[in-house]
């Protein structure tokens, strides 16, 4: 019995995708709760059915050997962290091809979400907010940890009380970050002002972010505004926080946290000595008293979150089958779509095709994919150019080796390959004129593609997209991509984007396809390309010498650029299709060298 769409939304959950695994470590994976900077996060199940949530890191953090190194030392510190208001640690995996941390399933909304929708936090509900990420960020300093990304997307109001995720990350990444690129890890407005002078994070560093979040919590204000990271880097080194609204004890506790002297500040004990204390009309609580009543005034006391919108208890009848002994028999993958689809020019691309036994990673084995959540375990192996998963399973689609390449980077924006039909388009933080970039890659948008099927004159692709930023939108239009046809020879292959042998092809309309943001962060669409002539039945005349293939882009907009595209911007990133029942191979030319091996070859 196949899953509906209206039964992942009940239980708070995307669907897996071709790109998503079924199975992580012992874990069946049931849906996808989102993805950031740092890797995407699953639902998943254990063997009892309990759910948990997954963080698997992206492959560019999994082949950094330092990263693995101090990814590994924040898991150890977390797993002796305890707290009323720190998510359980359950599982890790520091060693695998694929990094994964797994910690106790949080519902609710984060802080942003919930201002958003119900307005500022009141009484009791505002005082149990600053209390539980008092309280959380006390037992992770105590460990030895700092969280240096405390923003409110990282705050979960949940039925039990706030919940503070991703200690124990953010020190890995951070790191990572700017180890490479020199620049300034965080999020612009909720940075203390030692960390814009380059000053090491440390629990004080946490401090102003606590007050920060406590400020917008009060208000529905960022303390520091709106605006582009230099505006907020200023406000926040030089300018007074607004405080305006916040209640007169409180404020006075806040305007401290958000000292520009770190030592100004109290500690995460102190202040929630301070809050205990107003929250129990006490005069003085001592820090063991805080911590002791603190799990009863938020049962008693934490009353206005309502219900969650997802429901756990189905997630075990929407996880995949338990992995079977017998791990390497043939199977044969259904027939799913009219044509075939490969990611050009990504790192680790990879070709997906349809109706053909399931020959294994070199065209001669067994891999063991099956139909996503079907009767299968999703064997993890592919050939050389994709992931090595190992303990994180790929499920779905049959999939195979294509040619890689290098991600495209231009100013503050990368266009890459994430996945076998991904594009991912991420951003860095510009600064001044915008020839300036600090900080780490952060994906803004994937897009994927499920299918492409000739109707008539026309060629119709359905996909999907999702957004990932807490603020903001994105917008794809019919006019974002173009239809290219390649029928080279030999003497094509030294000017790649010479325009004379592109042939392209546009909707004809001119349309939204659909508007992404943090309260609909993802959506299907479907895209028709009008009047594009059949694919030549007989393929080239001589396959070593012509090449001939159809090549869907897509073109970023020119404000996320900064600039205005040239050609070979615009060529850079797509998805190659061919008409058909299945993919057809076809000799790369131009040997090696400039322009050899191209790509959907």
């Amino acid at each position: 019995m196949h899953s509906t769409p209206e039964q992942f939304a009940a239980a708070g959950l995307t669907p897996r995708t071709d790109k998503d695994p079924t199975h992580v470590g012992s874990y069946r994976v049931v849906g996808r709760l989102g993805s950031g900077g740092m890797g995407a996060v699953y639902a998943a199940v254990d063997d009892n059915g309990a759910p948990l949530a997954l963080k698997v890191v992206h492959r560019e953090y999994a082949t950094d050997t330092e990263f693995r190194a101090r990814f590994a030392r924040e898991v150890a510190l977390l797993r002796r962290v305890t707290g009323t208001c720190v998510p359980a640690f359950r599982d890790a995996d520091t060693e695998g091809p694929r990094p994964w941390l797994g910690i106790e399933y949080v519902p609710g909304l984060t802080l942003n979400r919930h201002i958003d929708q119900n307005g500022p936090l009141t009484g009791n509900m505002l005082l149990g907010l600053a209390a539980g990420i008092a309280e959380a960020l006390q037992v992770v300093h105590a460990a030895g940890i700092v969280h240096r990304d405390l923003k409110p997307g990282n705050v979960i109001l949940a039925p039990s009380g706030p919940k503070v995720l991703d200690f124990g990350i953010a020190r890995a990444v951070e790191e990572s970050a700017i180890t490479r690129t020199g620049g300034l890890f965080g999020t612009p407005g909720w940075l203390a002002p030692e960390q814009y002078r380059g000053t090491d994070p440390a629990p004080r560093s946490d401090m102003f972010a606590w007050g920060g979040l406590v400020a917008y919590a009060a208000t529905g204000r960022r303390p520091f505004g709106t605006g582009t990271p230099d505006e907020l880097a200023f406000r926040t080194m030089e300018q007074a926080p607004d405080l305006e609204g916040i209640p007169e004890q409180l404020r006075r506790l806040v305007a401290a946290a958000l000292a520009k002297d770190p030592a100004q500040r109290p500690s995460a004990a102190q202040a929630l000595d301070a809050v205990t204390a107003l929250w129990t009309g006490s005069p003085r609580v001592a820090n063991e008293e805080a911590t002791r009543v603190l799990p009863g005034l938020l049962n008693e006391r934490w009353t206005e979150v309502g219900g969650t919108g997802t429901d756990t208890t189905t997630w075990n009848s929407l996880a995949p089958p338990r992995r079977s002994r017998w791990r390497n028999r043939k199977v044969l993958v259904p027939v799913a779509a009219a044509l075939a689809l490969v990611l050009a020019g990504g790192a680790g691309a990879l070709t997906w095709q349809r109706g053909a036994e399931d020959t294994g990673p070199d065209g001669n084995g067994d891999n063991g994919n099956g139909q996503q959540g079907q009767g299968d375990d999703g064997g993890g192996e592919q050939g050389d150019g994709g992931d090595d998963l190992s303990g994180v399973d790929q499920g779905g689609a049959n999939l195979r080796a294509s040619d890689s390449g290098d991600d495209f980077e231009v100013g503050a924006v990368r266009v890459r390959a994430s996945a076998p039909e991904t594009i991912e388009i991420a951003t860095k933080q510009a600064h001044g004129d915008g020839e300036a970039v600090v900080g780490e890659w952060e994906p803004q948008l994937d897009i994927s593609f499920a299918s492409a099927e000739r109707e008539g004159d026309d060629v119709v692709f359905t996909g999907s997209a999702e957004y990932f930023r807490d603020t903001g939108s994105y917008t794809l239009h019919t006019q974002d991509f173009q239809a290219m046809e390649f029928d080279l020879q030999q003497e094509d292959v030294d000017n790649l984007y010479n325009r004379d042998w592109d042939r392209f092809y546009r909707s004809t309309d001119s349309e939204v396809l659909t508007t992404l943001d943090a309260d609909q962060p993802t959506d299907e669409f479907t895209l028709t390309i009008h009047d594009v002539p059949p694919e030549n039945e007989n393929q080239a005349a001589d396959p070593v010498t012509e090449y001939e293939m159809r090549y869907l882009r897509y073109e970023p907009p020119e404000e996320l650029w900064g600039h205005t595209l040239t050609d070979q911007e615009r060529d850079a990133f797509g998805v190659c299709y061919q008409e058909g029942p299945e993919w057809h191979d076809q000799q790369p030319i131009g040997g090696e060298g400039e322009g050899g091996g191209m790509p959907c070859g």
